[in-house]
């Protein structure tokens, strides 16, 4: 079963996004899919291969596109992104043996919670 997961859950969770000195259209899109919210942003990488890592240590999660998720593949684990204009997906850490690290888990678990109620 594949849950989407809500901009609004999404918000409160902590991100890593690519760095806003060299990316500023990624950082235009994303204030435009967070609005009126603004994103959690817990740390920024400086190119696609460390914003992966960050995913995978466990700690954030990253908001892509679908053109990062035909890139990268099954290095990581996608959800898509419901309630926003802009179609993007969530990118969270797939771990070899199927746990998932400390920050997809607490992102799943408020999933499930939330699709429950």
């Amino acid at each position: 079963m594949s849950f989407a997961i809500i901009v609004e859950t999404l918000a409160k969770q902590p991100l890593v996004v690519l760095d806003r000195r060299r990316n500023s259209e990624f950082h235009r899109i994303l204030k435009r899919v967070f609005a009126p919210l603004r994103p959690n942003i817990a740390t920024e990488s400086d190119s696609m291969n460390s914003l992966i890592t960050e995913i995978n240590v466990g700690k954030c999660v990253a908001v892509v596109s679908e053109a990062f998720k035909q890139a990268v593949g099954t290095r990581l684990l996608y959800r898509k992104l419901v309630n926003t204009e802009v179609a993007m997906c969530v990118g969270i850490a797939r771990a070899k043996n199927g746990d998932l690290p400390p920050a997809a888990e607490k992102l799943c678990a408020t999933i499930r919670r939330v699709t429950k109620a």
